[in-house]
């Protein structure tokens, strides 16, 4: 990442190698003397890191504006909770109607603050090159807050069936590449973005094998007669989302219950998948 945006890399002191991604992110984003360290390095890091403080705060606030506080200690939530399946298939529901929330309003409040305090201070010779690349950093601070979350989920949001992770982070990247179309921005930085980050924890955890998560290797390729080479491709994205049709139709149905409790923002309409 450091040599990406040609600035100075700071490393960690603890060792990560051989960790998985999450057990990373979990310990690392947040680490308080590494994020001084980094800022102190360098400016590119003051903005990844506002963008994933930033997503972090709007997630978490809409929780409460759209009314899933609420609607837990409702007698509503018994009707979605009879089994551990209903009860997982809810909160990861109610996790990406939050991340939806986050991604439309971290990358919007960024993309203003962008056009309007930083793009008019840019040379003209310079303005291509710095936009994408103040876009990019924003891109990967966002993709990081993700990931953290999911870090830090529950086991009815992240359930015995670790791929369902992924699941999560799809319909996060499918909202994330509607947002960035409907700006008029080149979704080639969402990829980029995922990319910098993966590349990152390889970096700190040894190999793309150790990580043990779909964001890095969503799919197994067989290459002779030797072990599967796991890679990221188009049809591993797209197997994903197909699991999404299930969390659409439980989004349906909690629609006009939460619609009793919502405090502010805007729920997605009842017929949509939950982005």
């Amino acid at each position: 990442m450091a040599k990406r945006f040609r600035t100075e890399s700071v490393e960690p002191t603890k060792d990560y190698s051989g960790m998985y991604l999450l057990d990373i992110a979990k310990d690392l984003i947040f680490h308080e003397e590494l994020v001084r360290e980094s800022i102190e390095a360098n400016g590119v890091t003051t903005n990844v890191f506002f963008s994933l403080l930033c997503y972090v705060i709007c997630h978490e606030y809409a929780h409460i504006a759209h009314g899933h506080l609420d609607f837990r200690l409702s007698n509503d939530f018994r009707e979605f909770t009879a089994t551990q399946q209903d009860s997982e298939l809810t909160a990861r529901t109610l996790e990406m109607d939050a991340d939806a929330s986050a991604v439309t309003l971290t990358f919007t409040l960024l993309e203003q603050i962008f056009l309007a305090g930083i793009k008019p201070r840019i040379p003209a010779e310079r303005v291509e090159e710095l936009t994408a690349q103040c876009r990019l950093q924003y891109l990967v601070g966002i993709t990081l807050a993700h990931i953290f979350l999911d870090s830090l989920a529950g086991k009815d949001t992240v359930p015995r069936y670790h791929p369902m992770t992924y699941v999560r982070f799809v319909a996060f990247q499918i909202v994330l590449l509607k947002v960035g179309e409907s700006q008029g921005i080149d979704t080639d930085f969402v990829e980029e973005a995922r990319k910098l980050v993966v590349d990152t924890f390889v970096h700190l955890s040894g190999d793309v094998s150790n990580l043990h998560h779909p964001i890095a290797a969503n799919t197994m390729v067989h290459e002779g007669e030797g072990e599967p080479v796991g890679e990221y491709t188009s049809l591993g994205f797209h197997s994903a989302a197909a699991h999404l049709e299930d969390c659409g139709r439980r989004w349906t149905r909690l629609y006009p219950i939460l619609a009793k409790f919502l405090r502010g923002g805007r729920l997605a309409p009842p017929y949509a998948d939950p982005l």
